[in-house]
């Protein structure tokens, strides 16, 4: 059986938490412009995209991991690619 690459084990599981990550951040901060015309909308967009936002946060690590997990990764892998997640979020944030 062949190994897969270190990209598709470890950087594949956690670039998709960290896409949708990104896309629900990026949604819930574009969501105060469409209040103008659509208010109800613009509260119920900002609030599933906040609830995705802080799930793949919160929840990265456990989302990344299995992932990784049946992607053939080590442990090690597996734990960086769970940590990659909030680190991500952490450097965001500085």
């Amino acid at each position: 059986m062949v190994q897969k690459t270190f990209y598709k084990r470890v950087l594949i599981p956690a670039g998709i938490v960290m896409l949708l990550m990104i896309l629900s951040i990026n949604v819930y901060n574009i969501s105060p412009v469409i209040s103008i015309n659509h208010p109800g909308l613009s509260r119920m967009i900002s609030n599933i995209s906040a609830l995705l936002m802080l799930i793949s946060m919160w929840f990265g690590a456990f989302i990344a991991h299995p992932l990784a997990y049946r992607a053939g990764a080590s442990m090690k892998e597996r734990v960086l690619g769970g940590l990659t997640i909030p680190l991500v979020w952490s450097a965001k944030m500085v």
